[in-house]
């Protein structure tokens, strides 16, 4: 792996293998049951962003969707990746304040890429990058314990991420992208099933529930935030509210923010892109800027924006942040150091680095990878009308459009005139029942739009 560093879109990248990753990822899928143990694992950028592909709403989750159809297709375990997350923060909030204890007056850089926290060290010697694994590694060495001693089987994990760069991960058995897993969940297509009208399966939560905070690490200045709220001996609703004001997020490639929390001054930064990286590390060693915690994101927008998701605009970005903002406001638990689960989380992962520091950790059962041949597949496909959501299929029955008739489209076109007409005035009588903030939000304004239509069909089918 030496060498491959930046793995994302654009004229520096490094192409990389695709077919291979989901050729084993159908592997294990279809490995032998009595000595395997398949997991996925999908990060919260995924769940808020796929279903895009699959005919839902930008930031609507559509975890329990997918979980219910790679049930079907061979997976014995559906989890995600934020108890990780909180896993992460714990260890480096705990690095930050023992830096801050000894006087340490340079940075501590860290990334959710892989990718880039490897460049890093091996550009930057002389800078100090985070120690700590990426969230989706630590899980996958959590789950491989866990599942280890619950089955005795060998476990096998598979890791779905939003770009290519994740490729790298370690503790994990084969990684595949998002536009991967579509092009897997294209065979549960091919049968006749749309993945959208599927029943929701609850995911498997071997460690407990994440805190919300574990969410929002998806976005960019979300690393940051977490942390922040790690720090903090203050954890109610208020506070965490007034950290989304406080700069993590916006547009700006380099943005900073400096507060004080419980007597301590602390300063962050967070860049997203290598240029502003490097342009943020030159200042640093020039001795022309000081943060304590510099956080860098590949992508702009975050993972959440991932080169290997459905392509976003500003509008979609905006809606997949605020599906991951819906998730933290749901959790009882706002930061990780309240979350029991987390606390325990991070116990188990400490006791593995020792395990395996020390040699002790149990090697696992060699297992040959299964070929993809047809006495492997089912003689008949299964059934999968237990799985279906009758109300979802209606829904998804009733939008699809046939194509018309010559006539009903040149009054669909007199229609489409005569609403784009009034479109401005109905939208202001819209927005008078709204709040400010929601004014100004483009989600109201396309939800509004979207109920005058629905509207304008109903009433056409009780006229006629």
């Amino acid at each position: 792996m030496a060498g491959k560093y930046l793995i994302c879109e654009g004229a520096d990248s490094v192409a990389i293998f695709e077919s291979e990753e989901v050729e084993k990822a159908w592997a294990i899928l279809f490995a032998d049951k009595e000595r395997t143990f398949s997991v996925v694992q999908i990060s919260p950028a995924v769940r808020v962003a796929l279903g895009e592909k699959l005919g839902m709403h930008s930031g609507e989750d559509c975890m329990g969707k997918i979980a219910t159809a790679l049930c079907a297709m061979g997976a014995n375990a559906v989890v995600d990746t934020a108890i990780s997350s909180d896993v992460v923060a714990l260890l480096e909030a705990k690095t930050l304040l023992s830096r801050k204890e000894n006087g340490e007056t340079k940075p501590l850089f860290s990334s959710k890429c892989v990718a880039i926290a490897d460049y890093l060290r091996a550009k930057y010697p002389d800078i100090d990058v985070s120690s700590v694994a990426s969230e989706n590694a630590v899980n996958g060495a959590l789950l491989k314990e866990y599942y280890k001693k619950q089955t005795g089987k060998t476990v096998r994990i598979i890791s779905v991420e939003p770009c290519k760069a994740k490729k790298f991960l370690e503790n994990v058995d084969t990684v595949i992208t998002a536009n991967e897993l579509e092009l897997m969940l294209g065979e549960v297509e091919e049968v006749g099933v749309s993945v959208r009208t599927l029943k929701k399966r609850a995911l498997d939560i071997p460690f407990g529930v994440a805190s919300g905070a574990a969410y929002v690490c998806d976005k960019s200045g979300g690393a940051s935030e977490a942390i922040v709220r790690c720090l903090s001996k203050d954890k109610s609703a208020s506070f965490v509210q007034k950290l989304s004001y406080a700069g993590f997020y916006g547009l700006k490639e380099r943005r900073e923010v400096k507060m004080e929390i419980d007597g301590k001054v602390w300063k962050f930064a967070i860049v997203c892109g290598m240029e502003a990286a490097e342009a943020l590390i030159k200042d640093v060693r020039e001795g022309k800027a000081f943060y304590d915690y510099v956080e860098i994101c590949a992508c702009d927008g975050g993972c959440v924006c991932g080169t290997e998701l459905p392509e976003a605009d500003d509008v979609q970005a905006r809606l997949r942040a605020k599906g991951l903002q819906a998730m933290d406001a749901k959790r009882t638990a706002r930061a990780a150091d309240v979350n029991a689960a987390a606390l325990d989380a991070k116990k188990r992962y400490e006791a593995w680095l020792r395990k395996k520091e020390a040699g002790l950790l149990e090697p696992e059962t060699d297992v040959e990878p299964v070929e993809l041949k047809e006495e492997l597949l089912p003689e008949e496909e299964p059934s999968m009308d237990a799985l279906i959501d009758t109300a979802e299929l209606e829904k998804v029955i009733e939008e699809t459009v046939e194509e018309p008739a010559e006539e009903v489209v040149e009054i669909a076109v007199a229609e489409v005139a005569e609403e784009t007409d009034t479109e401005s005035e109905e939208l202001e009588e819209d927005l008078e029942e709204l709040t400010e903030e929601q004014k100004r939000d483009p989600y109201y304004r396309r939800l509004s739009k979207k109920e005058r239509r629905k509207k304008k069909r109903a009433n056409k089918k009780n006229n006629k």
